[in-house]
């Protein structure tokens, strides 16, 4: 079954849920991240939380920052 993935920013790093309030991993690099969904073999539309907008105060250095990271696990799972 394919469940809705959340993501949100987080101390610098990207929280991943499987499915609402189903957390699965925390990670700061892309590589971590993609290590996280592969292990879990999760699947599904992806919805980002409004930490991502706002970033800056997540511990990203700017509010771009968090999509950067998502846009370079993108890169990563592709290569895999």
């Amino acid at each position: 079954m394919t469940k809705t993935i959340f993501i949100d920013a987080e101390n610098g790093g990207l929280n991943i849920f499987h499915g609402p309030g189903n957390k699965i991993g925390w990670a700061k690099t892309a590589g971590m991240l993609a290590d996280i969904c592969v292990q879990a073999k999760i699947s599904g539309n992806v919805h980002f939380c409004s930490s991502m907008d706002f970033a800056s105060d997540y511990g990203f250095k700017t509010n771009e920052e968090a999509f950067k990271l998502y846009e370079e696990f993108e890169k990563e799972m592709e290569s895999r």
